[in-house]
């Protein structure tokens, strides 16, 4: 990957990458009640408690987010490198007069804002999983929380990843056929929606199609190298003196049908939470709802889905790897084929016949057929985007 940063990449192609459109009273209305979900019903964060509290947010882009933190009281110290959205930014709270709830607004990123202060709330959103130093910079954000404060951050999961990874390597074989280089031409945008407009239309997301394009498929920071995983964030986060409280989606049953008085230390928690973590595993790849009896996980199977995936990202974004090479992993194979669940069997058998098609298929036409007829492939989009809560030690 080059020196191009995730800020750099939006500012080159002058898009914003969730347009979120506030301009009535019912996008506004349904904004709200969605980031309120979100907040309370899975993260655990009841937004009533946040007025007069303190809030620091990293990368909050035009604001739409922050827009309903100060809408429930809470006062902002707003962090944001990408100047151009400013005037949007402005423009949004000046409209909901709320301009008095921006205590601060920095140009500076996670890497280089300083303060002395402290805060309840520290947020960073849809970013922090593409720095280099990103161990380095979760740390730093758990730095000004205050104590008991929340921190709240979300991330591209490595495993949840993999349909998303299979749509992009399919899209960059059909412009490989077609003897296409430049994958954010307009060409490219046509072939996506052929191949998954229909789909994606069907996930009712207000996100427009051509920003997913150009945020997942094309996005060179929709790469191996920087998904990240629960295990991984929660080493950080455990020693940095922080405990997990929740996630979105919200999948942890560790705290389920226990007595309250039952209290265990967050490195214990956070082993529980990885044990459960095995258990949902193939509703973390595919998003169907985790079976009664899921089969046992193995390191060797979380190896193979990592090595595939770094296989794709070298196709799709170095050509490292030849489009001969990338073979259905045989563990990956196996342990869907076991699955009590006949949908994750189809799937299973959908994933290793596009993928062979991929690999054989020289017509481009003939390889978007062959997607659009998969039957259950098509349909599922695993779970690729997380938020996860957690706390400061007191």
């Amino acid at each position: 990957m080059s020196k191009q940063t995730l800020l750099t990449y939006y500012q080159t192609n002058q898009f914003n990458p969730v347009p979120i459109e506030i301009g009535d009273d019912r996008t506004w209305r349904n904004h709200f009640t969605r980031r309120r979900n979100l907040y309370e019903n899975h993260l655990g964060i009841p937004l009533a408690l946040l007025r007069d509290k303190s809030v620091l947010e990293f990368g909050c882009n035009s604001g739409e987010n922050a827009l309903v933190l100060a809408a429930m009281g809470a006062n902002l110290t707003l962090v944001e490198p990408n100047e151009q959205v400013w005037p949007r930014l402005h423009q949004l709270f000046d409209t909901f007069k709320l301009k008095d709830r921006i205590i601060n607004l920095f140009p500076q990123d996670i890497n280089t804002f300083e303060s002395d202060n402290i805060f309840d709330l520290v947020l960073a959103e849809g970013f922090i999983h593409t720095l280099e130093n990103r161990d380095q910079a979760l740390s730093r954000l758990l730095s000004y929380l205050a104590p008991g404060g929340i921190g709240i951050i979300s991330f591209d999961d490595r495993f949840g990843s993999l349909l998303e990874c299979i749509r992009q390597l399919l899209l960059f074989r059909v412009l490989e056929l077609q003897g296409i280089s430049d994958p954010h031409c307009d060409k490219s945008r046509q072939y996506a929606e052929q191949l998954f407009g229909q789909d994606y239309a069907r996930l009712h997301t207000s996100r427009p199609f051509e920003s997913w394009w150009k945020d997942n498929l094309v996005n060179p920071f929709f790469s191996a190298e920087v998904l990240w995983s629960y295990r991984e964030i929660l080493e950080v986060i455990t020693q940095s003196g922080g405990e997990f409280l929740s996630s979105s989606p919200k999948w942890f049953t560790g705290d389920h049908y226990t007595w309250y008085k039952q209290v265990c230390d967050p490195v214990k928690r956070h082993h529980v939470l990885l044990q459960n973590w095995e258990k949902v595993f193939t509703y973390m790849l595919t998003g169907l709802l985790p079976e009664k009896e899921p089969t046992p996980l193995s390191p060797e199977i979380l190896a193979c889905i990592t090595h595939f995936i770094e296989q794709i990202s070298q196709y799709v974004h170095t050509r490292q790897v030849g489009v001969e090479e990338l073979v259905y992993p045989e563990p990956l194979e196996v342990y869907l084929e076991q699955s009590s669940d006949l949908q994750i069997q189809y799937l299973n058998l959908e994933m290793k016949t596009l993928i062979g098609n991929i690999i054989r298929t020289t017509l481009k036409d003939e390889l978007i057929n062959a997607y659009h007829e998969t039957s259950i492939l098509k349909l599922l989009w695993g779970c690729p985007y997380h938020y996860i809560s957690f706390t400061k030690s007191s």
